[in-house]
């Protein structure tokens, strides 16, 4: 039996998927379904289930610290999550192969894990379940955060209008499913941002709230991921990762995932004035995440 899983979280845009790709290549089992940003459409699903119960959003995570700090309906809910992966539907996780041979997630005999920034909102109820998994917070600088939210919600908006008006006649008699936009809250520089201010918040703050509704256990081992200095040196940067979280994999394995990092997006905002004006409005925010403008 393998230890706790590998639990990835952090902010939208913040390179969560690069690191997520990077633990598939070292030989973590990310999920037998995912989609196009490595996330395992099983847990995702029961992420935004958990958020919507609480009238909450990926892009609005107020409401969800309401139930958090509900101590009956946090244990009612993550009483839901833990018999929803014991049982019979961890088979979208697993796949029918490993699922016939393990018959569950806590039988996996190697390294395993999920990616999704809504962990980030969802954490607490997660560790009730898996009190022993291995957590790796990967953050990102705001403002190229923000910018890289602004860009695809723009395209977003596009691909929804021209759906729309391929289907329009259809809608005249039934509803459209979804608005015309993924987030009102990321079409602007200081929403996207402001996001950004808030999943930075809520994963400081489970650090930092000892004994609390939004506590880690005592004694969890949080590995932060620094976007850009994993850019900076993806070799040595994904070493130091695998030998944090025990995996045992070879200096040739290490350097084929690292094959996959793209230096180049590192403070991509700097070479964009528009952009590059954000960063400077918003320089003490920054400052107190350890990033200069």
């Amino acid at each position: 039996m393998s230890p706790g899983p590998i639990i990835v979280y952090g902010m939208h845009r913040s390179g969560t998927t690069m690191v997520a790709r990077a633990l598939s290549g070292l030989g973590v089992f990310m999920g037998a379904g995912l989609d196009a940003n490595h996330e395992a459409r099983f847990f995702q699903s029961l992420n935004k289930w958990l958020l919507a119960a609480a009238g909450a959003r990926w892009d609005e995570p107020v409401p969800f610290d309401r139930l958090l700090a509900d101590d009956d309906l946090a244990q009612v809910h993550a009483r839901y999550l833990a018999h929803a992966v014991a049982g019979p539907r961890s088979l979208a996780f697993l796949g029918p192969r490993a699922y016939w041979r393990h018959r569950g997630l806590t039988n996996l005999p190697g390294p395993w894990g999920w990616k999704d920034p809504r962990n980030t909102l969802t954490l607490p109820l997660w560790l009730r379940v898996f009190p022993d998994a291995r957590l790796i917070h990967v953050r990102r600088h705001g403002v190229d955060v923000a910018r890289s939210l602004v860009m695809r919600t723009a395209r977003s908006r596009r691909v929804i209008e021209r759906r729309y008006r391929r289907h329009r006649p259809l809608h005249a008699l039934l509803p459209k499913c979804g608005g015309f936009v993924d987030s009102v809250r990321c079409r602007e520089p200081e929403g996207a941002f402001s996001l950004w201010l808030d999943y930075m918040q809520r994963a400081e703050r489970l650090a930092a709230d000892t004994g609390g509704p939004f506590a880690l256990p005592q004694g969890t081992v949080v590995h932060e991921v620094t976007y850009e200095t994993l850019l900076g040196d993806p070799v040595v940067g994904l070493g130091d990762l695998a030998a944090a979280l025990g995996l045992a994999v070879s200096s040739e394995r290490i350097r084929a995932a690292a094959a996959g990092v793209d230096p180049q997006r590192a403070y991509a905002h700097q070479g964009d004035p528009a952009w590059a004006s954000v960063a400077a409005a918003q320089g003490e925010a920054l400052a107190r995440f350890g990033y200069r403008r």
